[in-house]
């Protein structure tokens, strides 16, 4: 099985099935999003085994053709058998019992009922849920992720975030619910030439990044491993830097990930800066 492609294609799936979309170049998205193949195949990593049955977990009904649709993903799953799981509806998990590889996500029903899954990928960026499943750290399943798949569609979200705040939209959207038709004179704040600071200029930090500076504003941002980063952001800090620069900033987008040693590090003393 071209398991690679697979996980291409499911990783895709995350926005084009939700813009309707019937054809898509999954190369040319890698390269725009700069997602990379790891320097080491799942399949040279300790404990892989060629899947007997592939389970791809979803949350409801399918395209009937393109993609999205069972064919499509059967395209690169040579003679394997795999199975599509809905999740919804009283799912009778049994039926995934015999699974050794799971698509989908961190879901403790399907690793509690598929004792033998040796294989775990997830169509999302963050893996933290994993962790928190009891007794998943000891069965030795090999996990990867679906890193900047979905990184423009949470980038344009996070920006939609800011904006609602800076433009005072949640408070007119609150007095359209209670039918208000009045002046909610809420403070606003235009962003050109503000500073924005991004934790973590990573896939989604960069999209945030990249679209903030659009806006006009002044992007600072923070790494832990290098202060290298895009043309369009003024200044790369390292994470030891993070009060520091939040001191400096008009708005702030965390995009770490959860780890050990990002839990609770925006504490009081970052919210004091």
């Amino acid at each position: 099985m071209k398991i690679r492609s697979l996980i291409a294609l499911g990783a895709s799936c995350l926005f084009a099935v939700a813009a309707n979309a019937q054809s898509i170049d999954v190369n040319a998205m890698a390269n725009e999003l700069g997602m990379r193949e790891s320097d080491v195949p799942s399949s040279e990593m300790p404990g892989w085994e060629k899947p007997g049955k592939v389970t791809i977990l979803t949350g409801g009904s399918m395209p009937e053709s393109g993609v999205g649709s069972k064919d499509w993903f059967l395209e690169v799953t040579g003679d394997v058998p795999v199975t599509f799981f809905t999740t919804s509806g009283g799912a009778n998990w049994s039926d995934i019992a015999d699974s050794d590889a799971i698509i989908g996500w961190c879901s403790p029903e399907a690793l509690g009922a598929a004792p033998n899954v040796h294989y775990l990928h997830i169509l999302s960026a963050g893996i933290d849920r994993c962790s928190s499943i009891p007794g998943i750290a000891d069965r030795g399943i090999i996990a990867t992720n679906s890193a900047k798949a979905a990184s423009e569609t949470i980038a344009e979200h996070s920006i939609a975030l800011m904006l609602m705040l800076t433009r005072g939209l949640h408070a007119h959207h609150l007095q359209q619910a209670d039918g208000a038709w009045r002046a909610a004179n809420p403070t606003t704040i235009a962003v050109k030439g503000k500073t924005m600071l991004v934790l973590g200029l990573g896939g989604i930090g960069t999209q945030v990044a990249m679209r903030g500076h659009g806006l006009g504003m002044t992007v600072m941002g923070t790494r832990n491993s290098s202060r290298t980063g895009p043309d369009f952001v003024s200044y790369v800090g390292l994470s030891s830097e993070t009060n520091e620069l939040a001191a400096k900033a008009d708005v702030i987008v965390n995009a770490l990930p959860l780890t050990d040693s990002t839990r609770g590090s925006l504490d009081a003393e970052f919210f004091d800066a």
